[in-house]
């Protein structure tokens, strides 16, 4: 009974089944986990600007710039994650996002030049150790999966004047879309001013220096497409 409540408590918050044949230990543990990190969601998340409903928050998270974070149901923060939230329109986390152990999703770079932010679409996965820097805007879509060490960026340095310190020559701002549905594999760089179209696929290790149409499969530094996911769906990226 006790696995069966679970398992339509997970549904109802993740939008997933659990599957059945999952160890009654595992299970247990698991319930246990879930149940620490909801408690802590409940006690910590009274800060921010928004919480439509319960979330999850692991060890170690760090949240500053609380009332500028909105979060949908059933968003989960993993272990030693942080969260820069200050800025011009904030950070919104959709429903069910998971941001993986130690991503940092910051929305300005410094206090004395505050970002345009960062938009997560529902049920998008941000995987371990990413980064994402919204000072010129980001916006991933719903549904994505973006792997281990992605790094999206949204602000370049000026640099042109030689004898200027390239600190003090200024930034130049430039927003990123990703769109519904895509995928980044592990270690993709993802830098200002590009657009990745819904449905597209990203090797492992790519840069995307140029926007991607929708649909594509691309793969190298820079990135470059090599395909379509109708034509190539299946293959690792």
């Amino acid at each position: 009974m006790t696995v069966s409540l679970l398992g339509n408590a997970y549904l109802h918050l993740r939008g997933r089944e659990l599957p059945a044949d999952v160890p009654t230990s595992v299970m247990a543990g698991f319930a246990v986990r879930k149940g620490i990190e909801a408690a802590r969601g409940l006690v910590l998340g009274a800060r921010y600007a928004g919480v439509s409903t319960l979330h999850f928050r692991g060890r170690r998270v760090t949240v500053t710039g609380g009332a500028f974070l909105s979060m949908g149901r059933g968003v989960c923060l993993g272990d030693d994650v942080r969260v820069e939230a200050f800025s011009r329109n904030g950070i919104e986390l959709g429903d069910n996002v998971t941001v993986g152990r130690g991503a940092t999703i910051a929305a300005s770079g410094v206090i004395a030049n505050p970002g345009t932010g960062v938009v997560i679409g529902d049920r998008t996965a941000v995987g371990m150790y990413n980064t994402v820097w919204g000072q010129g805007g980001v916006v991933i879509g719903r549904d994505c999966l973006l792997g281990p060490n992605v790094v999206i960026v949204s602000e370049n340095h000026i640099y042109d004047d030689e004898d200027i310190p390239i600190r003090l020559q200024g930034e130049a701002r430039l927003p990123v879309t990703v769109g519904d549905d895509c995928w980044l594999g592990a270690g993709v760089v993802v830098v200002a001013g590009v657009t990745i179209g819904a449905g597209s696929v990203v090797g492992a290790g790519s840069v995307v220096t140029a926007d991607l149409p929708p649909g594509s499969v691309a793969v190298g530094s820079p990135a470059r497409v090599v395909g379509s996911r109708r034509e190539m769906g299946g293959e690792s990226a």
